[in-house]
């Protein structure tokens, strides 16, 4: 039987899996998986960064020491996914500003801006000297560390001119939660100690993921994405949600509410979507009872970690995939034993739920202090040391089921690793042997060596022994002695002449780590001989020989910017359709085309362009789109073309305010032009109104106007093309009466009443040049007549 060495994905070591129990199942997956079962352990790289488990071990220098050997010898790997080449790569992702990722495990909230970016930034440049020096409190004082741990959140606050109660959101900066957890005394030397002891842990985290994104060869390829386009998360929910549990009495209550998500509704992948929104629905029922929400939150997770395993190129799984498949038509019988059986190792009963699952995010962290508990990983690193890693089942054109001859799979391991041992001590014996080689010379020369030792002690009288003649010496310690000085003299030889022989040839090694390595080999040999392989399998037997064709690796060959990445998005997103029209003058180029893509890289490189979705904001979009070259042989075949668009693809408005036969104009400073200008109101569109309704809030926000009458729509206008896409409408609106605000409101400084028909002579003067009321203006000419 060829040796060859599976990819195997752990469910145990699934980054919500953070209690201590959960900790001590998870590595002891790890390195059964690996010692006694001979296979390589793929990590996703979320089970990696965001793991209490690694976190809290990681901070062992001989942890961290003997689970970076495993890499570097071959039995831990990472899958790729998508364009993320590395671990640093993908923290840096995940901690961009605009994603609310849901850390599961690490002492870090999405919402601490400071943190993240101080995390992004040691990444950035490989260094970590900045995160040292707040967690050591070199240069930084207590104040700056507390600033760091702030958080930037969300506060929905009344607005004081509206006496109807509808909220504005805005951002503001609160003191860390921190400081209200139960678990940590609430004096400000204790906080400060937690907040440095999470920088250490970041620490040694960050140094990890530094030093494992650069070993290339333990990333695998991405799966190509055709292959699992159909096996992402939501297609694993909807499998899931067809089944028929009846034994189960929390079953159809956990599914009800799975199906009646948002997030399920419009085929979301994202985990953290829907852990959020079951928090969101237990929190809306009024019965308050929490388990069926547990539960629910427990089938999300092993669907998630289904997905991730179908998106591992070439791992092997405990069931058929084949039942995946959109065209088998039979029961999933494989694939559901293997589901229930996981969530009920998961669930166990509901044990330590409250532990487990509905967990809001938090900066508290829970030290895990049983590593007595734990495998240890530095045997892990010597077994590994005897094979090599070389042979995978890239080789075969089948990946069979993980239950497939499994246990001639595991003999086989061990008799690779026998094979090993044998060899390692073969050659310890060699070094031994030349050892004793040298001292059968060194006997041949020993009345030699003797008779020189006597002529240098008494003619030279240079040895150490007249010196110390004064001293007694019993004639047995003499012999002693120098039998002592005989075998020092032999083992300095012998290791001197050994590790030279290591150096020539490395598969040999020096006498002192023969030495140091036969009582090790030999214990090995006999701990393999009767280990036991401690797995999790599928009682479901069925289909045991079945297996799929090998899939396909795609590498990753072009990384794009975070701006093209947004472009591509963006372009996605049906809001936005109308802004991407296909044009003959100015063609915009397809991003979906890799080939394009890669060229419109390279001219960032080159020129210094920037293309994509170069800004957002609440208020504005920036795009700079790639165009088309209108000369095919022109050395650059795209230029940049930026116009600004709405964020959220409504139109703005403009009021005009009319009040007893008066035109309502604001003498306003704009920032823009820096300067004061007399304008119409105007302001951006929210998510949830209508256009009328946003003129409407507006006036009343800007003016405190009472409005008489509807707001009437008099057209649109664009106020310059050559730079937005913005449209913007224009209303007519019938004042009952408005307010002069004390206060400058959004550089408000006066509200002033204009006869209607002193509106032209104010033009003509040139007191009246904002863009936007002049098309007004001439909206409500064309009005009235």
């Amino acid at each position: 039987m060829q040796n060859i060495w599976q990819y195997v994905y752990l469910f145990e070591l699934d980054s919500v899996r953070k209690t201590d129990e959960e900790i001590i199942a998870g590595q002891k997956a790890l390195y059964s998986e690996i010692v006694n079962n001979g296979n390589i352990v793929v990590l996703t790289y979320n089970q990696l960064v965001d793991s209490r488990g690694f976190f809290s071990l990681l901070k062992d220098s001989e942890y961290q020491k003997y689970f970076i050997r495993l890499f570097e010898n071959g039995a831990i790997r990472i899958s790729q996914y998508g364009d993320i080449r590395s671990l640093s790569q993908y923290l840096i992702n995940s901690v961009e500003s605009e994603k609310q990722f849901i850390y599961s495990a690490l002492p870090v909230k999405s919402s601490q801006r400071r943190l993240l970016s101080l995390i992004k930034r040691s990444l950035l440049y490989s260094d970590l000297s900045e995160i040292f020096e707040y967690s050591t409190g070199t240069n930084r004082s207590e104040k700056e560390l507390i600033e760091l741990f702030e958080e930037l959140v969300d506060d929905e606050t009344k607005s004081p001119e509206n006496s109807e109660g509808t909220q504005k959101k805005k951002k503001i900066l609160k003191q860390s939660s921190l400081f209200d957890e139960e678990a940590v005394n609430h004096s400000k030397e204790s906080v400060v100690q937690e907040m440095r002891n999470i920088l250490q842990k970041l620490y040694w985290l960050l140094s990890t993921v530094l030093r494992l994104s650069a070993l290339h060869d333990i990333y695998i390829s991405p799966k190509a994405p055709e292959e699992y386009k159909k096996l992402k998360m939501q297609n694993i929910i909807t499998f899931v949600t067809e089944f028929e549990n009846p034994q189960d009495p929390l079953w159809d209550k956990a599914i009800h509410i799975i199906k009646n998500l948002s997030c399920y509704q419009n085929g979301n992948n994202d985990r953290s979507v829907y852990l959020h929104k079951i928090k969101q629905k237990f929190k809306e029922d009024a019965s308050k009872c929490k388990t069926p929400y547990q539960y629910a939150e427990a089938i999300i997770n092993i669907c998630y970690n289904y997905a991730c395993e179908l998106s591992i190129c070439n791992v092997t799984k405990h069931y058929d995939v084949n039942e995946l498949s959109e065209n088998f038509s039979g029961e999933k019988t494989t694939f559901r034993s293997d589901f229930l059986n996981r969530l009920n190792q998961d669930w166990h009963d509901g044990n330590l739920a409250d532990e487990k699952y509905l967990l809001d995010e938090t900066m508290y962290f829970k030290e895990f202090e049983q590593l007595k508990a734990l495998p240890k990983f530095k045997i892990a690193a010597r077994y590994t040391g005897y094979v090599s890693y070389k042979t995978t089942a890239e080789n075969e054109s089948i990946i069979y089921r993980y239950e497939y001859n499994f246990n001639k799979k595991v003999q086989h391991h061990k008799k690779e690793i026998h094979a090993s041992i044998r060899k390692h001590l073969l050659l310890a014996i060699i070094c031994l042997f030349l050892a004793f080689a040298i001292d059968r010379c060194l006997d041949l020369f020993q009345d030699q060596l003797q008779i020189y030792m006597t002529a240098f002690s008494t003619t030279k009288k240079l040895a150490l022994l007249p010196c110390i003649k004064w001293i007694h010496i019993p004639a047995g310690l003499k012999s002693v002695a120098d039998q002592a000085l005989e075998w020092l003299l032999l083992l300095i030889v012998s290791e001197v002449v050994t590790s030279g022989l290591a150096h020539v040839c490395p598969v040999l090694s020096s006498l002192s780590d023969a030495l140091g390595d036969i009582g090790n080999l030999i214990k090995d040999a006999i701990d393999i001989s009767f280990a036991k392989p401690a797995i999790y399998n599928n009682n479901c037997m069925a289909d045991i020989a079945a297996g799929e064709k090998r899939n396909k690796s795609v590498p990753i060959s072009l990384v794009l910017s975070p701006e093209l990445k947004k472009y591509i998005k963006y372009q996605k997103n049906g809001t936005h359709a109308d802004l991407f029209k296909n044009s003959s003058i100015y063609p915009i180029a397809d991003v979906n085309d890799e080939s394009i893509t890669k060229n419109l890289m390279q001219l960032e490189e080159l020129y210094g362009y920037k293309f994509g979705v170069v800004y957002q904001s609440n208020f504005n979009t920036l795009i700079v789109d790639p165009i088309k070259s209108s000369n095919s042989e022109a050395p650059k075949k795209f230029f940049p073309y930026e116009r600004i668009v709405s964020p959220n693809g409504k139109n703005g408005v403009v009021m005009i305010p009319k009040y007893k036969n008066n035109f309502l104009l604001l003498n306003q400073y704009r920032h823009a032009p820096r300067k004061m200008q007399y304008s119409f109101p105007r302001g951006f569109s929210e998510d949830n109104s209508t256009s009328s309704e946003n003129a409407a809030r507006e006036l009343k926000e800007e003016i405190g106007a009472t409005i008489v009458n509807e707001p009437i729509l008099l057209g649109n206008v664009i106020s310059d093309s050559g730079l937005t896409g913005n449209r913007v409408d224009v209303y007519l609106v019938e004042i009952e009466s408005f307010q002069q605000n004390q206060l400058i409101h959004e550089g408000i400084k006066q509200i002033i009443e204009i006869p209607v028909n002193k509106m032209d002579d104010w033009i003509r003067q040139g007191k009246i040049d904002d863009g936007f009321s002049l098309s007004a203006y001439a909206l409500y000419q064309s009005h009235i007549k």
